[in-house]
């Protein structure tokens, strides 16, 4: 009804798209989206929910394409890294997921969930040397599950 009411508000037709998406009609979500990025084509929440839809279709390289030349202020916001992560994983390239980690937590050391994922992506990758570097920096911040993962891994 929203959407009605005012057609140009972007966050009505983001709205409809989250919806249904959690019905599982990722094709429908990604009409309502297309006009959400229409109407508001910066804001990044609506390349998340774009991205999800075509994961969700099995499109995971057109979701990637989304992120493709964001700034990495625009790659940091809640969502985009884990998306892109997962896209990668779809397309059996988790040396991109870790690459991507590793970039994002040498730019901010501070961010221990940065470097857990970059620990997870790098083992993934079998590069178990960044492996450990970065699960044991995740584990010297408490980062969840970092400590299990300096022991699993070793030395």
């Amino acid at each position: 009804m929203a959407s009605r009411l005012k057609p140009d508000a972007a966050i009505a037709w983001g709205t409809l798209a989250e919806i249904a998406l959690r019905e599982n009609k990722p094709s429908l979500a990604l009409v309502h989206v297309a006009k959400a990025r229409e109407l508001e084509p910066d804001v990044t929440v609506w390349r998340v929910l774009a991205g999800r839809a075509l994961k969700r279709e099995g499109r995971p390289e057109e979701a990637l394409e989304l992120f493709v030349g964001l700034s990495p202020a625009a790659r940091a916001e809640p969502g985009v890294m884990t998306l892109m992560a997962e896209c990668y994983g779809l397309l059996e390239r988790p040396r991109d997921a870790a690459a991507m980690y590793v970039a994002a937590a040498d730019s901010d050391p501070s961010r221990g969930e940065w470097a857990m994922e970059a620990a997870l992506w790098s083992e993934r990758a079998g590069d178990l040397a960044a492996a450990r570097t970065y699960a044991a920096r995740a584990a010297g911040l408490g980062t969840a599950g970092a400590a299990d993962m300096v022991a699993r891994l070793g030395s």
